[in-house]
């Protein structure tokens, strides 16, 4: 691999970086409007006080801008003309010491199988994902850039289907 870059830079921590068109201004209105019903509502808090709801407009705000990140910046010189592939892993469920408590019993592996489906396989071991990384991240990988790897076992197909296209 060639070359070398800082993976912060350009990154700007302010809202209008992330709003450039008209598809990511309805995201941000709707993450607004949605932390304006969270100010009014009370219960389901965890140990750090926030709601679940919170924690999933979090999570969800998060992978969006991630996701988004790695796309308007994969081609730029920084790192494809650095020789630098940049790409993304999404993982589904995967046995880990997170996800112990929730996958120890069958019940709370059909639980979470239900809201998170995997059908290729199930839940993955670690190892699945970190061959994924060793290979993205080797001279072996020489035009995968800019893309969002779901190693997932099929959870983003069944759930999202078509509609990314």
């Amino acid at each position: 691999m060639q070359g070398r870059c800082d993976p912060n830079e350009g990154i700007e921590p302010t809202r209008t970086h992330l709003v450039k068109n008209k598809d990511e201004r309805t995201h941000a209105t709707h993450i607004s409007r949605h932390r304006r019903r969270l100010r009014h509502r009370k219960g389901n808090q965890g140990a750090t006080g926030t709601t679940r709801a919170t924690g999933t407009l979090i999570y969800a705000s998060t992978k969006l801008g991630l996701s988004r990140w790695v796309r308007r910046e994969a081609a730029n010189q920084r790192w494809a003309g650095s020789g630098i592939p940049l790409n993304a892993v999404a993982p589904g469920i995967i046995a880990t010491p997170m996800t112990a408590d929730l996958i120890s019993t069958e019940q709370g592996r059909e639980v979470l199988l239900q809201n998170v489906p995997m059908p290729l396989n199930g839940i993955a071991d670690p190892i699945v994902v970190a061959r994924l990384l060793a290979w993205l991240g080797s001279e072996e990988n020489t035009h995968v850039c800019g893309q969002i790897i779901y190693v997932d076992g099929g959870s983003d197909v069944v759930l999202r289907g078509d509609a990314v296209w």
